[in-house]
């Protein structure tokens, strides 16, 4: 029942928010199908919150800090993350295409990864994470979901730094175009043997 009323609560922010002025929205202004472009704005504007994934719960207060928190900010930013993500393994291969059109963008990524303020190991890759970056973290998780993998946006350090340094978006962007037609397992099983 809190699962349910969550999403609810989440679908209402998204649609009452509208979310016009969305960062992404230049990248994304080619496309022609509006309602996967409104869908996938909407998406990483969420995916912006993954702050939470850092924090246990909201009298953390300290942690809420560092992060500039309320305890009632956290809470509506987490149900709007975790929305976001589980959303996120919901939908068709046409988010893969629309990721693809952040090939060569250099701007700071929030989508996935905010550091762990309790973490004393920073490794390079963090300091200049990119919505590229961002976008081979998504890719990787969608279609290894289909294989079994969980389903959630990694953020272990070393996952991440795995997939950034393994997937070439170039590389992928023609492997992919050459086998969009296959159903999301088939997909997967041919994307472990010969991508990764």
């Amino acid at each position: 029942m809190r699962i349910i009323l969550g999403y609810l609560l989440f679908v209402i922010l998204i649609s009452c928010q509208g979310r016009p002025d969305s960062k992404y929205r230049k990248v994304i202004a080619d496309t022609s199908d509006h309602r996967v472009k409104g869908s996938i704005l909407a998406l990483l504007d969420s995916l912006e919150y993954s702050y939470v994934k850092n924090v246990e719960n909201s009298e953390d207060t300290s942690l809420l800090k560092f992060y500039k928190k309320s305890p009632i900010d956290f809470r509506f930013d987490s149900i709007r993350y975790y929305a976001a993500e589980s959303s996120f393994f919901k939908t068709d291969s046409a988010i893969i295409e629309q990721l693809l059109q952040f090939s060569g963008d250099s701007s700071r990524c929030a989508w996935i990864y905010s550091p762990d303020p309790h973490s004393s190991n920073v490794r390079k890759w963090e300091f200049g994470f990119s919505n590229e970056d961002g976008a081979k973290v998504l890719i990787y998780a969608y279609i290894m979901s289909a294989c079994g993998s969980e389903k959630r946006i990694p953020r272990s350090p070393s996952a991440i730094e795995y997939i950034i340094n393994k997937i070439d978006l170039k590389v992928f962007s023609h492997w992919f175009k050459s086998n969009y037609f296959l159903n999301r397992y088939q997909l997967c099983e041919k994307f472990k043997h010969e991508m990764l």
